[in-house]
C-alpha cells in the first residue's frame, strides 16, 4: 500500500513539472507572438504612412498641366492619363503624350 501511493505521489509530482513546463512554454510563446504582432503593427502603420505619401505625391502629379502643342490648351496630367482620352487633347484631339512601348 506504501508503494502505492508512492507510486501515486511520483506521478502527481510528474504531472506537476509537465504541467509548470507547459505553462512556462505558453507564456514564452505568448510573448514571442506578442513581439511579433507588436512589429508587423509598426510595419503595417510605415507602410501606411508611405502609401499615403504616394496617393499625395500622385495626386499632385496628375494635377500638373501640361500644354498642346497645336491648340495652346492647358490639360491635367491626370485626364491626359485617363483611358478615356488616351494621351489625347480633349479640345483639338491632338496626341499629347503617348504611351511607352
Amino acid at each position: 500500500e506504501e508503494a502505492a501511493k508512492q507510486k501515486l505521489r511520483n506521478e502527481v509530482d510528474h504531472s506537476k513539472a509537465q504541467l509548470e513546463s507547459t505553462n512556462e512554454d505558453m507564456v514564452t510563446t505568448r510573448r514571442s507572438y506578442d513581439t511579433q504582432l507588436a512589429m508587423l503593427t509598426e510595419h503595417i502603420c510605415t507602410l501606411s504612412v508611405r502609401l499615403s505619401e504616394k496617393d499625395e505625391s500622385l495626386a499632385s502629379m496628375e494635377k500638373q498641366k501640361i500644354m498642346c502643342g497645336r491648340c495652346g490648351m492647358w490639360n491635367a496630367l491626370g485626364k491626359l492619363l485617363a483611358s478615356e482620352t488616351g494621351g489625347t487633347c480633349p479640345t483639338c484631339k491632338e496626341t499629347i503624350l503617348s504611351q511607352g512601348t
